[in-house]
């Protein structure tokens, strides 16, 4: 184990004094971007971590075995049977019971919208077209649209912190209880 730690860092070093190893051609490019408050940074969307088996910045998952399965398909069957067949998926071999529990995971991933992929994938950021509409309406919009949000409510003149949230979208409200300005991340 410890050789293992030894190697995997010495190569972490001389990667890191190369550059990515996407822009070496090694691997695939992030697909993802994130705001570094100044600067954008390349990362890895949970999904290449997940096929790729690296973190957000491209670095091995520390033990491949934690990372058998998707993380999002949660915890395996505890209870299992005694029988032993070829896994779905290339997940080598294991009882009848995983082998279901895997097929029903990989049938909800199939299902997975094209549209749901794609939200998830470059998720919106304003809502300009939420001018004018009630306060209600608003609110159900966004939470539909993006249910990981906090959404906070103001009157359109109300002081208010200038930090940066991406979780965060202030709803500006007329008097009338109508939406002032386009709504926006942050």
């Amino acid at each position: 184990m410890q050789n293992f730690l030894i190697t995997t860092t010495l190569l972490a070093l001389v990667a890191a004094m190369e550059g990515p190893a996407w822009t070496r051609g090694e691997t695939e490019k992030p697909a993802g971007q994130k705001d570094m408050g100044g600067w954008i940074a390349n990362v890895y969307t949970k999904e290449q971590q997940h096929r790729l088996m690296v973190d957000e910045q491209g670095a091995p998952a520390s033990h491949p075995q934690d990372r058998r399965y998707p993380v999002h398909w949660g915890e395996p069957p505890s209870s299992q049977t005694r029988d032993l067949r070829p896994l779905p998926g290339g997940y080598g071999i294991g009882s009848s019971t995983l082998s279901k529990w895997i097929e029903e995971k990989m049938t909800q991933d199939a299902e997975m919208t094209a549209e749901h992929a794609a939200r998830r994938a470059s998720p919106k950021l304003e809502w300009p077209e939420l001018v004018g509409q009630s306060k209600e309406a608003a609110v159900a919009a966004i939470k539909s649209e993006r249910p990981d949000l906090t959404i906070h409510t103001l009157p359109k003149d109300s002081m208010m912190t200038m930090d940066y949230c991406e979780d965060r979208v202030r709803v500006m409200l007329n008097e009338d209880g109508t939406v002032a300005r386009k709504p926006r991340v942050g």
